[in-house]
């Protein structure tokens, strides 16, 4: 009776039936009499290995079990890996789309540069593609 005071009757009421069907609690007049010393709550055993692992390894009849109590909800996961690759850089750079005159006088000049230009699809632009 305290404790449906504490947790309020509704959630009192779902512990009880489940507490009934384990055979955790009996009724003794207008109280409820503990039956078993001690109390092995598999439920809460399989949430703490579903937590950890992320996985059920029992089977899928205890998960829709717990689905069905809505104590757990399956979602869907995606991973991505992603590498390195050849053009990988830390530093974004705008590509150059046309000669400036810097980059003419200092060719002429045999001064290097490195530059990056912007690689423009010319396949697209031909006349086989417009017909």
């Amino acid at each position: 009776m305290q404790s449906r005071k504490q947790v309020g009757y509704e959630t009192a009421k779902v512990g009880q039936g489940r507490a009934f069907k384990n055979g955790w609690i009996g009724k003794e007049g207008d109280g409820f009499v503990q039956i078993v010393p001690t109390i092995q709550d598999a439920t809460q055993v399989d949430l703490r290995e579903i937590a950890l692992t992320g996985t059920f390894k029992a089977g899928e009849k205890v998960l829709a079990d717990l689905r069905k109590r809505k104590l757990i909800i399956q979602r869907k996961g995606q991973w991505f890996t992603v590498k390195k690759g050849p053009y990988f850089s830390t530093s974004t750079a705008k590509p150059e789309t046309d000669l400036t005159m810097e980059m003419l006088t200092a060719y002429a000049t045999g001064e290097i540069l490195v530059i990056v230009y912007l690689i423009y699809p010319l396949e697209a632009l031909t006349l086989n593609a417009i017909i």
